[in-house]
């Protein structure tokens, strides 16, 4: 998959710096790898469950592979010893180090992590494909988000659903109360490259609290990052391959 438009950074130290940092792991150049590779970085628990796989056992691995040294940099604990668990809505977290918050995403042979000290966060990766976006957008998105696909061109909407899209995955995961809280409960607006959200009442967020930021990062596939923060966000993007590939 041929990337387009990101800027990483390669001069990432051991220590977290202010940024929302985007770790971006192109899972393609491990689907040949034995579990063996693995075996020293993931859980015992993260081996057994590779055997469910089918397919794609080793891409599986790799991720949490990743995933593991990627918040060992954040963290000071070995990769092996971090220990993960999951919030009464399902979201997980570090046990062993609360104060760094991460969300993991992936689609096809791509997977991107977001980590940060701010606060909760959630990320989302989306490649467009054959779905009806349009009775998607009806069904659960807000009226409103309905109405502006449909005044726009045909060519346009689904470049639109998606953005609608990954943003509300992003926020729902941050939060954790998943889609089924109710995709049509915030609401986005687009002004250039601002994106501002309208947040129902009954979520129990402010609407203050809450930053928004998306990146095409190939054709057809969009990034999209819910943060809890008051501050305007600086985006880092880093390449997890070699951190992955150095075990």
């Amino acid at each position: 998959m041929v990337l387009i438009d990101i800027k990483f950074n390669v001069d990432f130290a051991s220590q977290p710096s202010d940024d929302v940092d985007v770790w971006l792991l192109d899972l393609s150049e491990f689907s040949a790898k034995p579990h063996a590779e693995f075996a020293e970085l993931v859980s015992s628990e993260e081996l057994i469950r590779a055997q469910e796989f089918k397919i794609n056992s080793a891409h599986f691995l790799a991720t949490r592979a990743f995933l593991r040294q990627v918040l060992s940099l954040y963290t000071g604990i070995a990769a092996h010893d971090l220990l993960f668990a999951r919030s009464e809505h399902g979201k997980p977290f570090l046990s062993n180090c609360a104060s760094v918050h991460f969300n993991l995403s992936h689609c096809n042979t791509l997977a991107v992590l977001a980590v940060s000290k701010h606060g909760e966060l959630g990320i989302d990766i989306e490649t467009a494909g054959r779905r009806d976006f349009m009775k998607i957008a009806k069904r659960f998105f807000h009226e409103s988000e309905f109405n502006a696909l449909q005044n726009r061109p045909i060519t346009e909407r689904e470049n639109l659903f998606y953005k609608y899209w990954t943003l509300k995955e992003a926020f729902f995961k941050a939060t954790g109360g998943g889609i089924s809280t109710g995709l049509d409960r915030i609401i986005f607006q687009f002004d250039q490259e601002n994106i501002s959200a309208s947040l129902d009442a009954a979520l129990n967020q402010q609407q203050r609290d809450w930053r928004f930021h998306q990146q095409l990062i190939a054709q057809d596939t969009l990034v999209a990052l819910a943060v809890d923060s008051h501050h305007a966000l600086k985006i880092q993007w880093l390449y997890g391959n070699p951190v992955v590939a150095r075990g």
